[in-house]
């Protein structure tokens, strides 16, 4: 979390001698929050409404805009990701072309982990450029025995393992902004203050 950044510059002396603009700049995210990036927009621009505190009657634009940012969290985390349950991946290629078409029937085969193609190096080539533009979960590597040479692809966890990870951090996002929204112990009366304040009453 730490590495999000204010995407616009609202921070709070800029907002001092700028609240109308500022309240602008927000006016299109507060209306349609899960219209905009949760990640690049929403939560960053959140801990700079709260960076400005009780200028510019941030409070309530603050929690508004957070309390959509959690909403959003929460739904992420629901679930934790699961892994794969065989060895089918995602084949998403725009390319129709005979090479492309054999790349993802082996992406699709639930069974097969390794695929081998021996191909001329313009081919192997395109695959590359497909493989790597549509991040599939494969790795892709040249055996140069032989000719034409061989392009073994082998399956993998990619996707998987960036789910994982961006679950940890939407977790972490999430009890970030829920603290940033809870009520401060502090402000509310201990025990004993509460004890002295009912006796003082009493004595009235």
């Amino acid at each position: 979390p730490s590495t999000y950044q204010d995407p616009c510059g609202w921070t709070a002396g800029g907002a001092v001698g700028a609240g109308d603009r500022a309240r602008h700049q927000l006016g299109s995210v507060l209306e349609d929050p899960q219209g905009h990036r949760l990640h690049g927009v929403c939560i960053p621009s959140a801990k700079a409404v709260k960076a400005w505190g009780d200028k510019l009657g941030a409070k309530p634009i603050f929690r508004h805009l957070a309390d959509q940012c959690i909403e959003q969290l929460r739904s992420l985390t629901a679930e934790p990701s699961q892994p794969p349950a065989d060895w089918s991946r995602e084949a998403d290629f725009k390319c129709s072309c005979p090479d492309c078409k054999m790349l993802a029937k082996f992406l699709l085969d639930p069974e097969a982990k390794v695929g081998r193609f021996s191909l001329r190096q313009e081919r192997r080539q395109h695959l590359h450029q497909q493989i790597d533009s549509r991040q599939c979960d494969c790795t892709h590597v040249t055996d140069r025995r032989g000719s034409p040479q061989t392009l073994v692809c082998t399956k993998t966890q990619a996707s998987y393992e960036r789910r994982l990870k961006q679950y940890g951090i939407d977790q972490e996002l999430l009890r970030e902004l829920e603290s940033l929204t809870a009520s401060p112990a502090s402000a509310l009366p201990s025990p004993h203050k509460r004890k002295a304040a009912s006796a003082k009453r009493a004595r009235k």
